[in-house]
């Protein structure tokens, strides 16, 4: 019998919706610029598996860290 993986999406902090995109490694590299920045992001994949085409990866980050966030997007997306 398998082990599950248990879900490490944290309730306790204020997750804000800060990019969506579908684009899975988009998503996984601005995750990651957050991250190395000090600020807990996350992401929910709802790319259809059948249909890449079809829905769109969300990025959320520590609602309390939301601007620093934004920021640091703007930046890695070249939108200063």
């Amino acid at each position: 019998m398998g082990i599950l993986q248990q879900n490490t999406f944290n309730m306790s902090i204020n997750w804000k919706l800060i990019f969506t995109d579908n684009d899975l490694q988009r998503i996984t590299v601005l995750k990651n610029l957050l991250e190395a920045n000090g600020i807990p992001a996350q992401i929910i994949n709802k790319i259809d598996s059948s249909y890449p085409s079809i829905g769109s990866a969300e990025l959320y980050a520590d609602g309390s860290r939301l601007d620093a966030a934004l920021e640091l997007i703007k930046k890695a997306e070249g939108e200063e």
